[in-house]
């Protein structure tokens, strides 16, 4: 319809899920698309650095883990996306968020901000090197009128998710069950549930479920979805503390960035052992273990 020639790109943290990988895979060869997409995974190293420092030096009494590391993470894959893109010559930029991630956002991304502001102090610090850093935006070497247009186009266009996996299952696309965002989120989001479910007293993705709860048309759409939500809150929640949550995949985020999960919780305890409202996160994770969050 606009005579464009769309490119797919997805970029490999080095902790994607099996099941997203072979989903992107199966889809583009069904669709005979393969050489419209790439992977881009020469980063690996750095996003490693990036959740490793993020998971042992977090010590805000305030502001969870998750927040703080997706703005990292996120930032890291804008960057190379941009990157890409202006190599190539390419003059709009779609992210395929949905409405509720990325708040800081709404439908355009200022180009100033992605050539000043995506790096972050951080990568500054000695354990990073000039290799970690050339994966960002240079303002030195990249003019701000060569910033494409960065665009997220989910927050404005209205979609129903499960009409979409209906829609995609149906087609043979994707296998049935295997496109449900809880098997494709990344390793690194769902050890940090973990992270602050240990650290805070609950699980920060509440704040996004409501969030989905509220952009509901209907009162009884309302209620549906708020109870669909929070029975998973309270699923996830329960299996991260029986250890049953994710096994392989928090297994592999360990061995990813060489510390056992022991040695995490024991640096999670140390920083709720500051907190001044420690008794009240107790408290939460232990109506959580016998079943009686409300």
């Amino acid at each position: 319809n606009y005579s464009l020639s769309p490119l797919a790109i997805t970029i490999d943290t080095g902790f994607m899920t099996d099941v997203a990988q072979q989903n992107i895979r199966e889809t583009l060869k069904k669709l005979d698309m393969k050489d419209d997409h790439i992977f881009i995974g020469d980063a690996v190293d750095l996003f490693t650095k990036i959740y490793k420092w993020q998971f042992f030096n977090h010590s805000s009494n305030e502001k969870s883990l998750i927040v703080d590391i997706c703005d990292y993470c996120s930032d890291l894959i804008h960057s190379i996306i941009v990157k890409e893109a202006i190599k190539r010559d390419i003059k709009i930029v779609l992210l395929g968020y949905s409405p509720d991630q990325i708040k800081r956002y709404f439908y355009e991304m200022p180009r100033d901000e992605a050539l000043y502001e995506w790096k972050p102090d951080l990568v500054l610090e000695d354990q990073f090197n000039d290799n970690d850093r050339q994966w960002y935006i240079n303002s030195n070497e990249i003019s701000i009128e060569k910033i494409p247009r960065i665009l997220l186009p989910y927050h404005v266009l209205e979609y129903d998710e499960d009409e979409i996996i209906k829609l995609v299952e149906s087609k043979e696309l994707i296998k049935k069950g295997k496109a449900d965002p809880i098997l494709t989120n990344c390793h690194v989001v769902k050890t940090a549930l973990l992270y602050d479910l240990y650290r805070y007293g609950g699980l920060t993705y509440a704040l996004q479920y409501a969030e989905l709860v509220r952009q509901e048309k209907t009162k009884e759409r309302q209620r549906r979805s708020r109870k669909k939500w929070l029975r998973l809150y309270k699923k996830i929640a329960h299996s991260i503390l029986k250890g049953t949550f994710n096994i392989d995949g928090m297994n592999q985020f360990f061995k990813n960035i060489g510390v056992s999960k022991d040695v995490l919780l024991e640096s999670i305890i140390k920083q709720r052992n500051k907190d001044p409202n420690m008794k009240h996160i107790l408290n939460n994770l232990e109506l959580i273990k016998n079943g009686k969050l409300k």
